[in-house]
This record gives C-alpha cells, sequence and structure tokens, in this order.
C-alpha cells in the first residue's frame, strides 16, 4: 500500500462537512456581531474607536472561542455521522469478517504482519497503520467490493435534500474498530517499551513532582487567578484518564475537548473578566 494513491472522494467528502459545520455555528450570529462592532465603529472617533473597536473584537474573539470549544459540537457531529450511514458502517464491519472478500483478507494478513514483525518503533508501526487504513478506506470506495457500491447508492437515495454522507468518517470508524483495535495492545506496548529505554517516563513523573512543589505564579498562572479545584479537578481527572483508556482518535479528540471546554467556562466563571487562555 505504499503507492496507495490520493483520496479526492473522501477528502471532498471531509472537506464539505467541514464546510458545513463551520456555516450551521458560525455563519449567522458572528456576522451579526461583526456589524455591531462596524456600527459602533463609525459613531465614535480617534482613539476611543479604536478602544472600543478591540474591546469588542475580545469579546466577539472570547464567544467564538467557546463555542469551538465546546465538546457538544464534536460530539452533535460524531452523532450525525453514526446516524447517517448506517447500513454502509455495517456492512463494510460484515465485510472485514468476511475472508472470502479481498477487504478482510488485507486486514487480516495486515493485522498478522505487524503483530509478527520486528519493527519496534511505535512511530513507524503507528505510521504503517494510519497508511494502511487509508489506504483500505480508498480500496472500499474504488472498488465497491461486493455489495458496497449498491448499499452507498441505496444510503444516498435516502438522503433529503439537505443531508450528505460523510464518507471518511464512516469507513475512518470501520477501520478503528477492524484494524486499530486489535493492534492497540501492541501499539501500547511498544510506546511504553520505547518512553522506559529512554527514560521519558521518569522524566515525566520527576517534572510532575517538581511542578506540584510549585505556587502557581511559577507555573505561568497569573495572581489572583483561581484554579480549578475540587469537584471540577475531580471530573477533569476523569475525562483525562478516559483519554487514556479510549484507542479511536476521535473519542480521544472528543474527551480532550470536554476537558478544555471544562478548564475555560470554569475560570471564565470564576476569574471574570479574565478567560484564563494563556494560564
Amino acid at each position: 500500500l505504499s503507492g496507495t494513491p490520493a483520496r479526492p472522494q473522501l477528502e471532498d467528502w471531509d472537506r464539505r462537512l467541514t464546510n458545513a459545520d463551520a456555516m450551521n455555528q458560525f455563519g449567522g450570529g458572528e456576522s451579526g456581531a461583526g456589524s455591531d462592532c462596524d456600527d459602533d465603529s463609525n459613531s465614535i472617533t480617534g482613539g476611543t474607536s479604536t478602544m472600543m473597536t478591540f474591546v469588542q473584537n475580545r469579546h466577539l474573539e472570547s464567544h467564538v472561542r467557546s463555542k469551538i470549544l465546546s465538546p457538544q459540537l464534536l460530539a452533535l457531529r460524531h452523532r450525525k455521522d453514526a446516524e447517517s450511514g448506517s447500513s454502509i458502517r455495517q456492512y463494510s464491519l460484515q465485510l472485514g469478517t468476511d475472508l472470502s472478500a479481498m477487504f478482510a483478507q488485507n486486514i487480516e494478513q495486515f493485522i498478522r504482519c505487524t503483530l509478527e514483525s520486528n519493527e519496534r518503533d511505535p512511530e513507524v508501526v503507528v505510521r504503517n497503520v494510519r497508511q494502511f487504513m487509508s489506504g483500505m478506506k480508498n480500496y472500499l470506495v474504488t472498488s465497491g467490493e461486493k455489495h458496497f457500491e449498491e448499499i452507498v447508492r441505496k444510503e444516498r437515495s435516502n438522503l433529503k435534500a439537505t443531508e450528505f454522507l460523510n464518507m471518511d468518517a464512516i469507513l475512518e470508524d470501520v477501520m478503528v474498530r477492524l484494524v486499530l483495535r486489535r493492534l492497540w495492545q501492541h501499539i501500547t506496548a511498544l510506546y511504553v517499551n520505547a518512553y522506559t529505554a529512554n527514560q521519558s517516563i521518569q522524566r515525566l513523573a520527576n517534572n510532575m513532582t517538581f511542578a506540584r512543589a510549585l505556587q502557581p505564579e511559577k507555573l505561568g498562572i497569573r495572581a489572583g487567578l483561581s484554579p480549578p479545584k475540587g469537584a471540577v479537578l475531580e471530573e477533569l481527572r476523569r475525562v483525562l484518564t478516559k483519554v487514556q483508556r479510549v484507542y479511536a482518535p476521535r473519542e480521544k479528540l472528543e474527551l480532550l475537548l470536554t476537558a478544555i471546554s471544562l478548564i475555560y467556562h470554569t475560570l471564565s466563571e470564576a476569574n471574570a473578566p479574565f478567560t484564563g487562555d494563556a494560564d
């Protein structure tokens, strides 16, 4: 699969979804806020106008950041992807276990070769896994093996005028289940061994112990700004622990955004008018 061709179909679907998300989330509200800034700037002259524009842009920027950091956006996108294309996902998973299909044969061969390989550099293994998953997604789209093309056509015929299939997200979820899940323990062991050998894990533990003994100001947190604590800190610990346990990149990203959003909103509520972004 080293010569895997480009992925115009998949990238096109993902680009369209990204554009649709951006229009839905920011197309209306933010443009209105921008008009208000323009009106205020025109009504005030000199330095006051500049200052007012700066302050309003800061509020607008904070509002946009709040939306971007909201995990609900990613969760909503994930749910939409899960609801659409369910028959494609189900058939692809079935095809991945049907050893009479070239799709399943390639997966089995790749997993076996990866587990039996002498390669111990986790970065190399992860790159190979990523390349293989991308190649197999392309293979399904271009070959339409067995009834795949027929099911995709049927699924598209059931879409509303405002809907479309995010094929890249659907097939990415399939490949995560068929490939990454089965190689997760192997990849984790490679990383643990590599980071133990170069003493990165020990350095991390030492640095964390050192950081705990420092005052918040020494870590770059402004004096008077109260970091998350108590129940919020426990929730952050729970979310970050879950980040470590899940294997799907999408789930990791969603959980990471949840943690960032929790920190952002906690600081915004407790330390107004400062958002604590830089801290």
